[in-house]
């Protein structure tokens, strides 16, 4: 008091930026939730018309924020790994996006059993040599037993190489054979082909056996397995098609 300097107490989360750490905070998740930055930044100028509060910022500084956001967030999960945390099934895919007229690999890596983003990378291409250095580090960094993934032959490579315990996703086996079903039912309904002698069945039994597989795939019964193994034995006769010739409906239901 004698002196007559002052000095400021800011609370927690407010800074001398002329920003608080939760309008930071609110903006990025806007944009995570599909704004763009400009939309950002008009919603948030129009809270602060509601509230009548100092929320505006501009789209380059929503940018700024976001950008801020993604370095953070990567040193976290550097660190949160390095900690030696166990994850015993990791779970892999590729994707492709536009990047200023370029096609870019992206590789994403997650804790399959909680959903947790590991590592999201930009790959040079999609070959397998390239995945498998990519994977390795993360593989051994975590302890991974288990690598769950499209039907991708790259990948299968990969886990073979890596010694883990391969699995396909659960949703692409579903949609395939869903889409599967649906294509010879539509078939056997409508332009069915002849039936081999030495397979016992009929284009009816084909429909309702496809419909029994639809439910099996879905469900995941414990029998499963059992049922599956029955219908092929129905099915399992149907010759291969010859050189030249189209798979008949009954050799697919086999596959």
């Amino acid at each position: 008091m004698r002196c007559g300097g002052t000095f400021r107490v800011y609370p927690k989360g407010v800074s001398r930026a002329q920003q608080s750490d939760v309008l930071k905070a609110f903006s990025v998740l806007l944009y995570v939730l599909g704004l763009s930055y400009g939309a950002v930044s008009d919603a948030l100028d129009a809270l602060q018309i509601l509230l009548g509060k100092a929320l505006f910022l501009s789209k380059t500084t929503v940018y700024r924020n976001v950008q801020a956001s993604g370095q953070e967030t990567r040193h976290l999960r550097r660190a949160w790994l390095q900690q030696g945390r166990r994850i015993r099934v990791i779970g892999a895919d590729l994707t492709r996006v536009q990047c200023q007229g370029e096609s870019l690999v992206i590789g994403v890596v997650v804790d399959d059993l909680e959903g947790i983003e590991l590592s999201v990378d930009i790959l040079d291409d999609e070959t397998a040599e390239t995945q498998l250095a990519w994977l390795r580090q993360i593989a051994k960094q975590v302890g991974a037993e288990v690598l769950v993934s499209d039907d991708a032959d790259a990948l299968k490579i990969v886990a073979d190489e890596l010694g883990l315990a391969h699995q396909i996703c659960r949703g692409h086996v579903t949609g395939n054979v869903l889409d599967k079903v649906a294509e010879l039912t539509i078939q056997a309904l409508e332009s069915p082909d002849p039936r081999p002698p030495q397979v016992p069945s009929r284009p009816e039994q084909l429909v309702a056996d496809l419909e029994t597989v639809q439910g099996l795939i879905e469900a995941h019964p414990h029998d499963g397995e059992k049922q599956l193994a029955a219908f092929y034995q129905r099915y399992c006769a149907a010759p291969a098609p010859r050189k030249g010739e189209k798979a008949t409906m009954w050799y697919r239901t086999r596959l």
